[in-house]
């Protein structure tokens, strides 16, 4: 059973619970500084303007891309699927 709930939220408090994140990253040789755009829940992100999708997003900050949150978690390549074997504690 789902239950909708009526929040009255502030612009902070929505801001505080969006998921996107978008953090300085560097400044270019150029003196362009770049951002870095994230969901702090791990999950992929999709490009307002194109659609494209995601694990992160490194723009020019002028640009100021705009991004939503997408339902698929990002694989860690490093990690397999699927872990069932225990590891013995030491």
């Amino acid at each position: 059973m789902q239950t909708a709930l009526n929040l009255s939220l502030n612009s902070q408090q929505k801001k505080e619970l969006n998921m996107i994140k978008t953090e300085p990253y560097m400044t270019r040789s150029d003196g362009v500084v770049l951002v870095r755009t994230y969901s702090d829940i791990h999950h992929t992100i999709i490009s307002d303007e194109t659609g494209y999708e995601y694990d992160e997003a490194i723009d020019p900050e002028f640009k100021h891309r705009t991004y939503h949150e997408s339902e698929n978690e990002i694989v860690d390549p490093e990690l397999p699927e699927d872990i069932t074997e225990e590891v013995p504690a030491e």
